[in-house]
């Protein structure tokens, strides 16, 4: 049996090349739906400018992005995925796509699950790929 290369990925949306990995769960383990929905709200109240203090905190990063039908955003959204079944912290990753000529938010139907330091990396690295931090005014 063949181990997968750590060779770059193509994006499903983009077409470019990715050096990440990641698994829907790790070993059908169920994810909290609560939580995926929970960052699903957060994102959509970048549309209509509400924004929700109460907890879980829901991070985001954003970059204006050329999709087939016209321009747009790409968002990435983490929130804190709690401790897997080993007991390690992990963090849900979620993609967005914001549609300018639609205003429509749609979800990426998977949410990733990555380890703490994994999901570090990965920010850090989307940062350097020109992704910008979205900052939610809460009022």
């Amino acid at each position: 049996m063949s181990v997968p290369s750590n060779g770059p990925l193509m994006h499903p949306e983009s077409g470019q090349k990715t050096k990440w990995r990641a698994v829907n769960s790790p070993m059908n383990e169920e994810l909290n739906e609560e939580t995926i929905k929970w960052m699903e709200h957060k994102v959509n109240c970048l549309l209509t400018g509400d924004a929700d203090p109460i907890e879980p905190a829901v991070f985001m990063l954003e970059k204006e992005k050329e999709f087939k039908f016209g321009k747009g955003k790409e968002i990435i959204a983490f929130a804190d995925g709690g401790k897997n079944k080993f007991g390690k912290e992990i963090k849900y990753v979620k993609f967005f796509y914001l549609y300018e000529n639609k205003s429509t938010v749609k979800p990426n139907p998977k949410t990733y699950t990555f380890g703490v330091a994994k999901s570090r990396d990965f920010w850090n690295d989307k940062i350097t790929e020109g992704y910008n931090r979205i900052d939610v005014k809460t009022t």
